[in-house]
């Protein structure tokens, strides 16, 4: 039981949808994290970049299960959220870190990423 539950929660498509899905807000836009990725896409933003590279090797890793993808994704997502949330031009940090539901978001987000690192550096059957 305890597992089959770590490897659901180790699972690339849970990776991506916690990673897409944390509440992010500003004074004049929120929502999930995906929406600001896509948004600076257009922009070319360095954060967008990185965190669609983490989401095709999400993707990627469905269908290809390859433990050195699976720490590339998670390299990937993690670096992008830092860009997003250290960069200067975006001032979405203050708002996101003072409500409970983004921040939340974010700690379940950080709580599956350590797991997904445990999981490639202890585990050997996974």
């Amino acid at each position: 039981m305890k597992n089959s539950f770590l490897r659901m929660l180790t699972h690339p498509i849970i990776q991506l949808i916690s990673f897409s899905w944390i509440l992010v807000g500003s004074a004049h836009f929120g929502g999930p994290y995906l929406f600001f990725v896509a948004g600076g896409v257009t922009d070319a933003e360095l954060y967008a970049i990185v965190g669609v590279a983490g989401i095709v090797l999400l993707g990627l890793l469905v269908f290809y299960p390859k433990p050195v993808f699976q720490l590339l994704a998670t390299i990937c997502c993690i670096v992008s959220l830092l860009l997003f949330f250290v960069g200067s031009a975006n001032d979405h940090a203050h708002t996101s870190f003072s409500e409970i539901l983004p921040l939340i978001t974010l700690i379940l987000f950080c709580l599956i990423q350590i797991l997904v690192i445990l999981k490639l550096t202890r585990w050997k059957n996974y």
